[in-house]
């Protein structure tokens, strides 16, 4: 009895559904276009994705940049990581080395140590590739904190305030901790699906 109920609804809301989409021009047009896009991100999604992490990598340095602030917030290695997972090193290495470099050129200073930071990101994205899905957090968290952890002691040994730069490794490795531990896996799994 479920079976042919369910048979039922479902042949008469189809009907529906489709008496709907085909009643006026507008309603065709936005159903083909949302077919559409369905269509962009299961097929090219590989393609699609990465080119979107860029730009979204690139803003989310704005605050940092901006403000000089010691508290250190950004995506790109949130980004680099999961693609460097999701889809291998070389396509991590380029959202993380192309996020941090227009995003280094637009709100930071791109001083002596911008293309170590690009080099640095770029090779977090490509070693993530040697990590699996279910270590995400931890890849991506040990990651950070290794160019962290590389950036801290180069600027101790050139002489910048111990203080400014223990605040901003501490918020670094924390914020990207948290962008990992919230964002990491659901990103995977919509790149993966």
């Amino acid at each position: 009895i479920h079976m042919t109920k369910l048979k039922r609804l479902t042949k008469e809301y189809s009907h529906k559904i489709l008496k709907t989409i085909f009643q006026n021009e507008k309603t065709l047009l936005i159903s083909l276009m949302f077919v559409g896009l369905i269509f962009v991100f299961l097929f090219l999604r590989k393609i699609v994705l990465p080119i979107v992490f860029i730009p979204i990598g690139v803003f989310s340095m704005y605050l940092y940049g901006s403000t000089r602030s010691m508290i250190a917030f950004e995506l790109v290695t949130l980004f680099a990581v999961v693609t460097g997972i999701a889809y291998g090193g070389f396509v991590g290495a380029l959202v993380g080395g192309i996020s941090c470099a227009i995003g280094m050129i637009v709100f930071t200073h791109a001083d002596w140590s911008y293309p170590l930071w690009v080099t640095a990101v770029a090779i977090a994205g490509y070693s993530s590739s040697f990590f699996s899905p279910d270590q995400v957090i931890f890849a991506g968290v040990l990651l950070a904190f290794l160019v962290d952890a590389f950036f801290y002691a180069l600027y101790l040994l050139l002489a910048h305030n111990p203080v400014k730069l223990t605040i901003w490794i501490t918020s670094h490795t924390f914020l990207n901790y948290i962008a990992f531990l919230l964002l990491a896996k659901p990103l995977l799994t919509i790149m993966k699906a």
